[in-house]
């Protein structure tokens, strides 16, 4: 092959016969006996370019295909587009006032899906196209929208108003779970997880989906999950779905008008009845440690609990001031910086609470700590709670210690210091003095039942999931408001509710199909009257919830899928995609999955069996800080600006990161492509580790891979005489040492690639492997000193050229997976007439997996000083002898006094010598 020939010169070739050959498709017709496997890559949002992000995990998906399909299965491996959302809305706003004409998100949209499916076909994706998927399309959004109503008839998608977060720059709310913790200036703030602008809470109505009933189903599942599942991610379900068992407690409020927070935190003096201006109300709250419960010295609530409303009417002039500004100002805070902030602030309201466990009346405090969630009161211990303690010392108040250590325990209590939080024994608690802390809480739990007063509950940190948006590029919500019926259902013959393209999209704080009218104006559906469409759209996480079904029937028309179509693939055999979705997007397809379950629509309870989370590939970034400037560079300005003394290497900071645009430390796949081939870069992202590991992307790894490739190939090409046409092998034809441990090496190969493809997808390794036997064959065919074709059935070197072949088939074979172009060329140069695609996985001979003769390596005080030929079945008094009349390591041990002789049969030998 001459040297200015380009290399690799076949990739387009092989993807137009792929293309017309149609092996990518799934088979609808089912036969007995057949096996069906679906794999499946999360879908891309279309950012117009493919990245490592996409390229890592498409590329591991596709291997599992192509290895799958050699092994007789019907492989499911669709692909799809995350179209709705934020970025492309964004970008197009962003061209318009730069003063670009005719812009829009879905054209933009549309463009960017263009590229990257061509993209991905220049990778040799083996993506079945015939099922793909769009969200944005409305042969799509109509079933998102049809699941909206299904969900609405049932309850679990309802309108409320709420507290939301609102992100200024987006202008749009944000799920608690879109919410993320950054860093700026030293200082945490709540930010929006696609801008990073912080966060602003707000009050609006909105739509909800009502995921926490859904919320012990979740958490069962995991348990069934975990084998199959990331740890990692199954952990972080089981944290946010946040399960506490617990006792409620029921508190009596005493509304009292002429109420102060001014004056001293003592009740008032009884006045005889409840005539005399004082209401009682049932104020629930929630505890996991009820065996503190007679050491409850305030009650807290939030500032958006209902009783602060009724509190305001009844209190003085001074206290309401104090009361409406301290609201206002905890209501501007976000809910994470609430939970989270150091400030433990309250207002006293100038009313009492009745423990209904000892009679004690205690203050009531509006605070900036407790959020709305579950009773929205909580009970202060400050001796046994840590936050509590911190409260009642800002602000004076008593604390009750009835905890004390457990007898025999070396804790010590000092509640001027600190709360005593750990479980012991009750102390001054009535009829449950004495007990230990947790048949305490039972008791105490059972008693509150018997009396009607509380008793045992669990409860969960889940909350429902906030789903309308205030943007134009999402799938409109198919609800219409009517002033005489109130919120009306579309019926379900007019899906979908087409989102209009004539749409001024530039944010205004308020849904762009407000400023619709032809959108917004409709009749009421059930009455005729004059109404309105919602005009908010959904968060695009809904469409992404349930694509996976689609897939199983992509074209259907008349239904959101065939449920025995859906029964034939589902659950997904492999999903996979990366770690960071383990909250947002893997919870909420286990939701939706379990709605259209209860329907009747899907067997399997769960939509994944098997999740696999790859890691990142990452890239150094480097920033240069000086007193001029504070930026990241490429390596190229970096050179320059050390080059002219704009920077020291002291100014330099280096830093392995996540690949990104703005840091600079990314490489393009695509162009990747274009220079090496799309073999080459698929085999060094399998190469870089194990798919689940973080791996660092270096600028010049390509290069092994490159060569390696060029290496096999130029092999086959020019090896091809010696394996073409070979007679058969006669009984008298044997194969020498040589041929035997190659022939090892090659099925080795099978097995381990086997091994991987059936596990852990640790497929660096099997890569590794196949280098090796490169190298190996390369090594044999000058060792035999085989050359030009084979001459008759009594040539001597008939059984290594057959043995030469079957290196090649196998090699062929089993990296076909992994580089199928290359396989093809190499396949088809040695005589192969069907795609090697097409072909059956290689089977291992478990007779060619033992050798009769290894070489074993000899270490010397752990250092590595000979190798030793022996029988493979020798026994250990053999080895050690071997090991010690090795020339190499009698040099290392001559002079000193043999200590021990460690020997791992079939593996090494190492000599302690003093």
């Amino acid at each position: 092959m001459s040297e200015d020939r380009r290399f690799p010169d076949y990739e387009a070739k092989w993807q137009a016969a792929w293309a017309e050959s149609r092996n990518r498709k799934a088979s609808e017709v089912h036969s007995k006996g057949d096996k069906d496997f679906y794999v499946l890559s999360m879908f891309p949002y279309p950012s117009g370019r493919l990245h490592f992000g996409h390229a890592l995990p498409y590329t591991l998906t596709d291997a599992i295909a192509r290895y799958k399909r050699m092994n007789g299965y019907n492989v499911l491996n669709p692909m799809g587009w995350d179209a709705f959302g934020l970025p492309a809305e964004n970008a197009a706003i962003e061209a318009v006032r730069r003063g670009e004409k005719n812009v829009h998100p879905a054209r933009m949209t549309y463009d960017s899906i263009a590229t990257m499916r061509s993209q991905m076909n220049a990778f040799g994706y083996s993506f079945d196209w015939e099922r793909e998927v769009y969200t944005c399309k409305p042969d799509y959004y109509k079933w998102t929208q049809w699941l909206f109503l299904k969900m609405h008839e049932r309850g679990v998608a309802y309108r409320k108003k709420a507290r939301v977060n609102w992100c200024p720059d987006c202008k749009t709310t944000l799920a608690n779970e879109q919410v993320e913790t950054r860093v700026k200036d030293g200082d945490e703030y709540q930010a929006c997880f696609r801008c990073g602008s912080a966060v602003e809470p707000r009050e609006i109505d909105a739509w909800f989906l009502g995921i926490t009933r859904y919320a012990d189903r979740l958490l069962q599942g995991l348990q069934d999950l975990a084998q199959h599942w990331p740890e990692l991610v199954t952990s972080q379900q089981r944290n946010w779905i946040g399960r506490s068992e617990g006792v409620n407690i029921d508190f009596a409020i005493e509304l009292r008008a002429g109420a102060s927070g001014s004056g001293p935190l003592k009740p008032p003096a009884p006045e005889g009845t409840e005539s005399s201006g004082v209401q009682r109300e049932k104020l629930p709250v929630f505890t996991t440690r009820a065996d503190t419960a007679f050491g409850v010295t305030f009650l807290a609530i939030a500032p958006e609990h209902p009783l602060v409303d009724k509190i305001l009417k009844l209190v003085d002039t001074r206290t309401h001031k104090r009361l409406v500004d301290f609201v206002k100002e905890t209501l501007n805070m976000t809910e994470q910086d609430r939970a989270s902030g150091d400030e433990k602030e309250g207002v006293a309201t100038g009313m009492f609470a009745v423990n209904p466990l000892n009679g004690d009346k205690v203050p009531v405090f509006v605070a900036n700590y407790v959020l709305m969630y579950g009773t929205g009161a909580v009970m202060a211990v400050p001796a046994h709670d840590e936050r509590d303690h911190e409260f009642a010392r800002e602000y004076r108040l008593p604390m009750k210690q009835v905890v004390a250590p457990a007898p025999g325990s070396e804790e010590q209590v000092d509640l001027k210091a600190q709360a005593f939080t750990a479980p012991g024994v009750l102390i001054d608690s009535g009829a449950f003095t004495g007990l230990p802390s947790a048949e305490a809480m039972a008791r105490i739990g059972a008693d509150l039942k018997a009396r009607s007063a509380g008793g045992p509950v669990v409860n969960y940190k889940l909350r429902d999931w906030g789903v309308s948006r205030q943007r134009y590029w999402g799938c409109p919500i198919p609800m219409i408001h009517c002033p005489q019926c109130g919120v009306v259902p579309v019926p379900e013959k007019d899906l979908p509710v087409t989102l209009p393209d004539d749409v001024d999209f530039l944010p205004t704080g308020r849904s762009p199909l407000t400023l619709h009218p032809s959108f917004q104006h409709v009749k009421c559906p059930a009455c005729g009257a004059e109404a309105r469409r919602d005009t908010d759209t959904m968060d695009t996480f809904v469409d992404s919830s349930w694509y996976f079904l689609r897939y199983t029937d992509a074209h259907n028309a008349k239904a959101i899928f065939d449920p025995q179509k859906a029964a034939r693939w589902m659950p997904v055999d492999l999903y996979v995609g990366g770690r960071e979705h383990a909250i947002l997007h893997l919870i909420y397809a286990r939701f939706f999955n379990m709605f259209l379950h209860d329907l009747g629509l899907v067997q399997a309870p769960e939509p994944f069996s098997r999740m696999y989370a790859h890691g990142l590939i990452q890239g150094e970034s480097r920033r240069v800080v000086t007193d001029e400037m504070d930026r990241y560079v490429t390596e190229e300005e970096l050179k320059r600006l050390l080059d002219t003394g704009k920077a020291t290497p002291e100014d330099v900071v280096r830093r392995i990161e996540k690949m990104s645009k703005s840091k600079l430390n990314g490489a393009d796949p695509t162009q990747l492509v274009a220079q090496y081939g799309a073999d080459a870069v698929r085999l060094t992202i399998l190469f870089m580790g194990p798919a689940e590991s973080d791996s660092v992307w270096e600028k010049d790894a390509i290069k092994g891979p490159y060569h390696f490739l060029r290496r096999w190939h130029d092999l086959a090409l020019s090896s091809a005489p010696l394996v073409e046409d070979l007679p058969e092998m006669g009984p008298d034809c044997r194969m020498n040492a040589a041929a035997t441990k190659l022939r090892f090496a090659s099925h080795s190969l099978i097995e381990k690639a086997r091994t991987e493809f059936e596990g852990r997808f640790a497929l660096n390794t099997v890569i590794a492997k196949a280098m090796e036997l490169v190298n190996d064959m390369r090594a044999f065919i000058a060792a035999e000193n085989l050359a030009g074709p084979c001459k008759n059935a009594s040539d001597p070197s008939l059984a290594s050229r057959w043995t030469l072949a079957e290196c090649f088939d196998i090699l062929a074979r089993t990296m076909a997976p992994f580089v199928p172009h290359t396989a093809e060329e190499v396949w088809h140069a040695l005589g192969g007439k069907q795609s090697v695609l097409d072909t059956p996985w290689p089977a291992a001979d478990p007779a060619a997996l033992v050798l009769d003769e290894v070489e074993l390596p000899v270490q010397v005080n752990g250092k590595l000083r000979g190798t030793i030929k022996l029988p493979a079945k020798a026994d250990k008094a053999t080895m050690e002898k071997l090991a010690l009349e090795n020339e190499n390591v009698k040099k290392f041990v001559e002079g000193k006094a043999i200590q021990k002789l460690i020997v791992v049969p079939g593996k090494i030998v190492n000599v302690v010598a003093k």
